[in-house]
């Protein structure tokens, strides 16, 4: 399999964000599991069950950004039709309104998420524009057709 140019520079950084997305998965596991050492064992009932919910929102949009790591991975291993491209689904958003009302480490692991699918989003963006053609590669081709 000839790897391109597309793929070479592509690789590091998905695999960037995948290392930070399998910390971050375990960060939030490791909360999710224990979360009276963090303080989530003194809320009161309703914001137990916000907490519960957003729990969920936080585990999905780790899952989210994971399987379209895992797709590109296997697009660049050969394993997937690159010409189908692996998108981003839509984010589920936090409940803005319930994020006061959570302890401290949840809000910080709900920021970090935020953040880890803003950063998938600019990458998923900046790989569905068609490559430019430097004007320089352009010229260089130019010549190698007419040689």
């Amino acid at each position: 399999m000839i790897e391109t140019d597309a793929a070479r520079i592509r690789r590091p950084l998905l695999s960037a964000l995948y290392t930070d997305a399998m910390l971050l998965a375990d960060d939030t596991r490791a909360w999710i599991e224990h979360p009276d050492e963090q303080g989530g064992d003194r809320l009161d009932p309703l914001a137990g069950i916000l907490l519960s919910c957003e729990q969920l929102r936080m585990t999905t949009r780790l899952m989210i950004v994971l399987a379209w790591l895992l797709a590109w991975r296997a697009v660049d291993a050969g394993e997937m039709d690159g010409k189908a491209q692996p998108r981003l689904e839509a984010m589920p958003l936090p409940d803005m309104a319930a994020l006061a009302s959570f302890p401290d480490q949840a809000r910080a692991l709900i920021d970090d998420g935020m953040a880890l699918y803003r950063r998938a989003v600019f990458l998923d963006e900046a790989m569905a524009q068609p490559p430019a053609v430097s004007p320089a590669l352009a010229m260089q081709r130019r010549l190698a057709a007419a040689l």
